[in-house]
């Protein structure tokens, strides 16, 4: 097997979408090298928590996660003698990964149209909150706007509360960096073929609306708002506190439904409304029915009901706290976390391969520190010289 990247990607982004999308693809083997601004450096560096809550922008535990197996540069794009060094980059490159409004992309003569005619082969991935056209197209956005105006606050919370936001920030990007890593790879395979590039753009809202789209078809079909459901759709299919926390019930077939009102002796109550089929837009309302069940969800402990249903066949889980994941004897058989070290921020657990592929493997480098790679990729890859690289560091260009 070659030790050759199988394509190489300049990353330009500076937020946890484009960072999350080149995540993917430097873990299965990609040349990611990102470029940061000098000092400074991503602005995901400054993100924490931090070790001992002192901020460092070499142990954030964003950057931590979503630069792994990437190599860092400094450089001043903004600076013509800086654009020059970008241009000499994009020259090897078979991807610009870059998450810039579309005015700063205007301003730094980054759009697509400002690069295919001298790189025709470049693959460029853009990513956007509301897409490179439109009205919204230079609003700005973070994640809490996102998940507000695609519709995932709206669905989530008790019913006739205030939405609860329930994901954050890296799960926001994931929808959006997911779909740029999954356009990125048809562009390169569309090249393969053709020989040229394009550009692939990536609106996030509309990505978080592609993750959703189940609940905006429901409208168009039935004329159904589906708001928040909160914990419950029904007795048998919703999160119940045990003994313990938090457990989960998904009786979904009358079968199931007949095995829990057994296993909870209360088979007498089957006839009841709390043991009928979940249905979306309906709330099962309390009765003598739910209050046993509930009474007997709090008599057990989360893996009680978890191995009681589960031998029985019926899909049950439980809610877990991250040190629980990181003990989970499933997660550890499967070895899906792995152990990195690194010099600033010490030895920690992160998430492994999110899939496995059968010849290709998972690769685990640590994040780089700011800057780290100025030299390999800036003495060895492009041939400046020991003088041009002291002059460059000298005058902040990289």
């Amino acid at each position: 097997m070659s030790d050759q990247p199988p394509f190489r990607i300049v990353d330009l982004s500076t937020n946890a979408t484009g960072g999350y999308a080149t995540r993917l693809l430097a873990a299965y083997g990609a040349e990611v090298i990102k470029i940061e601004p000098p000092r400074s450096g991503d602005p995901t560096r400054a993100v924490g928590p931090f070790p001992d809550d002192r901020p460092d922008p070499n142990c954030g535990a964003t950057s931590l996660f979503l630069d792994t197996n990437k190599k860092s540069v400094t450089l001043d794009v903004a600076k013509p003698v800086g654009r020059a060094i970008l241009d000499r980059l994009l020259e090897r490159a078979d991807v610009l990964m870059e998450t810039f409004s579309p005015s700063m992309a205007d301003h730094l003569g980054l759009n697509y149209s400002d690069l295919e005619e001298r790189f025709p082969r470049l693959v460029v991935t853009s990513i956007t909150p509301f897409g490179k056209d439109g009205l919204y197209r230079d609003l700005e956005a973070c994640e809490l706007v996102l998940e507000a105006m695609s519709g995932w606050l709206f669905q989530s919370g008790e019913p006739n509360h205030p939405p609860t936001r329930t994901r954050g920030e890296l799960a926001t990007a994931m929808a959006p960096g997911l779909l740029a890593a999954s356009g990125t790879l048809a562009a390169l395979a569309w090249r393969a073929n053709s020989g040229e590039g394009q550009l692939v753009e990536v609106a996030a809202m509309e990505a978080m609306l592609a993750a959703s789209r189940y609940y905006e078809t429901t409208y168009a079909y039935r004329d159904l708002l589906i708001a928040r459901l909160g914990t419950t759709l029904s007795a048998t299919y919703c999160y119940r506190p045990a003994s313990d926390g938090w457990a989960a019930l998904c009786a979904t077939t009358d079968q199931q439904r007949e095995i829990c009102a057994h296993v909870m002796e209360l088979s007498e109550h089957l006839d009841d409304p709390a043991f009928a089929p979940p249905t979306v837009g309906s709330s099962t309302e309390q009765s003598r029915a739910t209050d046993l069940i509930d009474r007997w969800v709090t008599q057990h402990s989360r893996a009680e009901i978890f191995h009681l249903l589960q031998g029985m066949r019926v899909p049950s889980g439980f809610l877990t706290t991250a040190d629980e994941l990181l003990g989970l004897d499933q997660l550890k058989e499967r070895q899906a976390f792995v152990r990195i070290d690194h010099p600033a921020a010490g030895s920690l657990d992160y998430p492994a391969a999110p899939f496995k592929m059968g010849v290709t493997p998972f690769r685990t480098t640590r994040a780089p520190l700011l800057g780290e790679h100025n030299r390999e990729i800036y003495l060895e890859q492009l041939g400046l010289s020991e003088d041009e690289f002291a002059a460059l560091t000298r005058e902040g260009i990289i």
